[in-house]
Order: structure tokens, then sequence, then C-alpha cells
């Protein structure tokens, strides 16, 4: 989503601030920074989560800084998110801090169903599947 080898248009980079995050590290050729707190000083954990999980081999240099997403001309968007949660773009994710304020990555898999499968909700094969019971064949639907 955004660039890469699905083709796909890339959204792009945010201008780096002029100041650095609070104990954030500075990464990549865009000059944003991983810190554990967003634009306003609310804490994220978003650095401890990078370093933790694979750091740039797994999500690439940071595009923009963690702050909430809002609509503004000229800030990236996940495609078909809310505003209003605080996220961080990646090269290869989006970071995002929960209502429960647990870091967890946006919802990739919803994002490009809704992409490209217009219409899901009416097709069988995204609707709720028959309850499991162990030791029987599971039949999922497919699509055609």
């Amino acid at each position: 989503v955004g660039g890469g080898l699905s083709g796909g248009a890339d959204q792009g980079f945010e201008p780096a601030p002029p100041t650095p995050a609070p104990g954030g590290a500075q990464i990549g050729a865009f000059g944003h920074y991983v810190a554990n707190f967003d634009d306003r000083g609310r804490r994220t954990g978003f650095l401890d989560f990078f370093t933790r999980l694979g750091g740039v081999d797994a999500f690439g240099f940071p595009k923009t800084g963690a702050r909430e997403d809002s609509r503004e001309p000229g800030t990236l968007l996940d495609p078909g998110s809310e505003p209003g949660f605080v996220r961080q773009y990646f090269q290869a994710a989006v970071f995002q801090l929960s209502e429960r304020g647990e870091v967890e990555l946006t919802l990739l898999g919803d994002t490009l169903r809704d992409r490209l499968v217009p219409g899901y909700a009416g097709l069988a094969a995204f609707g709720r599947g028959q309850p499991l019971i162990p030791g029987r064949p599971v039949y999922p639907a497919v699509l055609l």
C-alpha cells in the first residue's frame, strides 16, 4: 500500500520536524525520529516496539513522526483509516496507538480488502465463518 512492488502510488513522506523527538533516534534519509512519545508528549512506546520487532529491517525508515492523524493537507493517512488515532508511518508499516494505549500495526488486511474487493460485504467469503469443531474438516467459502 503506497508504492513498492505492488505498483501503487507512493504517498511520499512528511517534512521532518525542526526539533528532535524527546529520547528518540533519528533513522534514515527522511530525517524523522522514532521515539516513545508523540509530537504532543504523549507516551506511545513506538521506539520500544520498533526496536524489539526488528527495526529498519522489519519496518523500513520512518516517513512521519508520531502524531495524531488529521487528514490535513500534506499529511499521510493510511487509506480507509479513521483520523484521530496517533500513528507513525514507515516504509513498510504503520504503527498505531490503540484506544487501550498499546502499540499495534494498522489492519493492512482490511486496507487491502477494501481496495481490492469492492462490495466485499455481500460476499460469503468475507462473512462470518461456521464454528470450528475439533476433528472435523473445514470448507471455507472462496472467491471465484
